[in-house]
C-alpha cells in the first residue's frame, strides 16, 4: 500500500492561490524593508572608510534578502496567475461556455504574459488528459502481469474514454436539479441509542468511517442519523450514507440500478431514503447538516448538499462516482484512489474548488501493485479508505484543519441520538395508494 497522501485545493488547483498572493503581498513591504536596510548598511560602510575603517560590504547580505524576497514574491504571484488560468483554460475545455464567462477568460488570457499563457494551457491539458492514466495503468498491468482478467482492462479503459466524452461525473452549478423518478422509499428504524460526552462525536475521518452504515455489524443498515442537542436548545444533524449494497434487487435502493440513475441525473430511491431518513430523525428543512457518505452514497451527498431543503454545511464523501460544485457555504473534502475505478467515473472532479475555500481534495494511490484483489475493486472498500483516512487525520497540512474546526463544536453537544435505518424501493404509484388508504408511513 502507498504511503502517500496528496491533499490539494482542487482536482488541477494543488495550491490555495489566494493564499499566495496573500503571501506574495506580504513579502512585498518585507522586500521594501530590505531595501531601506541595504542602503542604510551602504551608507555606514562608505562612513566607515572615510574613518580609516574598512568594513567587508556590510550592506550585501541586505540586498541579497532584498533579492531573494522580491523573486519570491514575484514567483507567488506568476504561480497563483498560472493556477487560477489553468483552472478556466480547464473548465472551458470541459464544459465550454456553461461554467466559464467567455470575457473573463479572454481578459484573463490578455493579461497573462506569453509564458504564464502557455504554461496554464499545458497544465489544463495535461490534467484533463491525465485524470484516469493511474487507473488505466492499473488495470493494463494487472491484465498483462496476472492475465485473469482478460479484457476488462482495455475496456476499462475505453469506457473511462467514454466518460470523459461524454462529460459526465462532474456536476457543474448550471446543471439541474435531479428528475423526478417513477420509484420512492420507505424506511425502518433498525437501532437508536443516546449518549453525551465528548466521545460521541467524530472526532476525525477514521470515525467517520468507523459509523458508516454497515461497518457495526448491521447488515440491514442504509443510512445513520445522528442528531447533535446543545445546552442552548440549537440542535444539528450528521448523516452517514452507505454504498451500493446489491447488483440489481427489485427491493433494494442501494443498487446499481440507482447509481445509474442518479450517475446520469435521475432520482433514486436510495436518494428518497436519504431525505426520510433525516425527516424521520427529527430534521427539518433548513436544518443544518453534515453529509459523511462511501460510493454511491457520494452521490446522493453530492445533491443533497446542492439541490435538498437541508442546509448541508459539510459534505465528505470516499470514493464517490461524481463530484458536484457546491456552494461558497458548503466545506467540501472529496476522498478518492486514483486507483478506484468507481472514483474514476468522477473524472478527476472539478480542476479548481468546489465548495468553500476551505475545501479540499484528497487522493493517493492505494495499491499500485497488481493483485487478485483488483477484479474485486479492492482499493474502493472502506477499509482501503479507512487507511487513507488515517493518514488525512495525522496530516499537518494546515488545509485538514477547516475540517477539524468544522467537526470540532459537535463534541461540545449536551445529548446525541444515533438512529440507524434500513430501506425498500416502492414504486411511486402503488406507493400513493397505501398513502389514500391511511397505511404507511416512513
Amino acid at each position: 500500500m502507498s504511503d502517500d497522501v496528496d491533499i490539494r485545493s482542487g482536482g488541477l488547483v494543488a495550491v490555495d492561490t489566494e493564499a499566495l498572493r496573500e503571501l506574495s503581498g506580504a513579502l512585498g513591504p518585507i522586500s521594501a524593508r530590505l531595501d531601506e536596510v541595504a542602503e542604510a548598511l551602504a551608507g555606514a560602510g562608505t562612513a566607515s572608510l572615510a574613518a580609516g575603517l574598512w568594513v567587508p560590504d556590510p550592506a550585501g547580505r541586505a540586498r541579497e534578502a532584498h533579492a531573494i524576497a522580491t523573486d519570491l514574491s514575484r514567483t507567488l504571484d506568476t504561480l497563483a496567475q498560472t493556477y487560477d488560468l489553468a483552472e478556466k483554460e480547464a473548465l472551458h475545455a470541459l464544459h465550454g461556455t456553461r461554467d466559464v464567462d467567455v470575457m473573463q477568460l479572454a481578459a484573463a488570457r490578455m493579461q497573462a504574459e506569453g509564458d504564464v499563457a502557455a504554461a496554464a494551457k499545458r497544465l489544463a491539458a495535461e490534467w484533463i488528459e491525465g485524470r484516469h492514466r493511474d487507473i488505466e495503468d492499473q488495470m493494463r498491468d494487472s491484465a498483462l502481469m496476472l492475465g485473469v482478467y482478460g479484457p476488462l482492462g482495455p475496456a476499462l479503459t475505453q469506457l473511462t474514454a467514454a466518460v470523459r466524452r461524454a462529460g459526465r461525473g462532474t456536476v457543474p452549478a448550471a446543471a439541474p436539479p435531479l428528475r423526478p423518478g417513477a420509484e420512492t422509499a420507505s424506511v425502518e428504524e433498525i437501532s437508536t441509542h443516546r449518549a453525551t460526552g465528548a466521545d460521541a462525536a467524530p472526532r476525525g475521518l477514521v470515525d467517520v468511517i468507523d459509523r458508516m452504515p454497515g461497518q457495526d455489524g448491521l447488515d440491514d443498515a442504509r443510512v445513520r442519523v445522528e442528531e447533535y442537542r446543545y445546552a442552548s436548545g440549537e440542535r444539528e444533524f450528521v448523516a452517514y450514507i452507505a454504498g451500493t449494497r446489491a447488483a440489481f434487487a427489485a427491493d433494494e435502493p442501494w443498487d446499481m440500478t440507482s447509481n445509474l440513475q442518479l450517475y446520469f441525473g435521475a432520482q433514486s430511491s436510495s436518494y428518497l431514503a436519504v431525505e426520510r431518513a433525516l425527516t424521520a430523525a427529527g430534521a427539518v428543512a433548513g436544518d443544518r447538516v453534515h453529509v459523511f457518505s462511501h460510493s454511491q452514497g457520494g452521490m446522493i451527498a453530492a445533491y443533497l448538499a446542492r439541490d435538498g431543503d437541508f442546509d448541508v454545511v459539510t459534505e465528505v464523501s470516499f470514493g464517490s462516482p461524481v463530484q458536484a460544485e457546491q456552494a461558497d457555504g458548503v466545506l467540501s473534502v472529496a476522498v478518492r484512489h486514483t486507483d478506484d475505478p468507481v472514483a474514476a467515473l468522477a473524472v478527476g472532479g472539478f480542476p479548481g474548488v468546489s465548495g468553500s475555500g476551505d475545501s479540499v481534495v484528497v487522493e493517493r494511490e492505494a495499491d499500485p501493485m497488481p493483485r487478485w484483489s483488483d477484479a474485486t475493486f479492492a482499493v474502493h472498500q472502506l477499509d482501503a479508505y479507512r487507511e487513507t483516512a488515517a493518514m488525512v487525520d495525522s496530516s499537518d497540512d494546515p488545509r485538514i484543519d477547516a475540517l477539524r474546526e468544522r467537526l470540532a463544536p459537535l463534541a461540545g453537544a449536551a445529548v446525541v441520538t444515533s438512529t440507524v435505518y434500513g430501506a425498500h424501493r416502492e414504486q411511486a404509484r402503488s406507493a400513493d395508494r397505501r398513502r389514500r388508504s391511511g397505511g404507511g408511513g416512513l
